[in-house]
């Protein structure tokens, strides 16, 4: 008896939704003049809003979004690569900023705020990681930190 409620109710979900997609629907007949060669022709105009789509890829050479330069020594130049891809059907600007112990440990990177770049399925930008440590710096655990914004205009 219980299946058999489950079915009924099944179908009856089922004929509802079915209502509610046709509940909006229009139905036009066009009708030719009535002689041999006539026609009949009608209008159906699509229509769709498309939202504002942007992507920011970070590819790292370490996992976890970090570049890990390990154990250095004071005054000796380290890079590594950093690659960014950006996706927007609008125009947008790529800015960045920098953060942490970036003097303690000599950081810096490569890339440039990238001001009124065009819509795009993808450009990509490389940005080059560099340490080079003062002598001056204390032994021990430093880090910095890029944040990375798209910004559609």
């Amino acid at each position: 008896m219980k299946m058999k409620a489950i079915v009924v109710a099944v179908v009856a979900v089922a004929l509802l939704a079915a209502m509610t997609v046709f509940a909006g629907a229009d139905v036009v007949t066009y009708q030719g003049t009535g002689d041999p060669n006539s026609t009949a022709s009608g209008i159906v105009t699509a229509r769709a809003t498309v939202n504002p789509k942007i992507e920011l890829t970070i590819t790292t050479p370490d996992p976890s979004q970090e570049v890990l330069f390990g154990a250095v020594d004071p005054a000796t130049l380290h890079e590594k690569l950093v690659n960014l891809s950006v996706r927007s059907n609008k125009s947008y600007d790529l800015t960045k900023a920098d953060s942490g112990d970036i003097a303690l440990m000599g950081f810096s990177t490569s890339l440039v705020n990238q001001m009124d770049q065009s819509k795009t399925i993808g450009r990509t930008y490389a940005d080059t990681y560099s340490i080079n440590v003062p002598y001056d710096t204390d032994p021990g655990n430093y880090a910095a930190a890029v944040v990375y914004t798209v910004t559609q205009k």
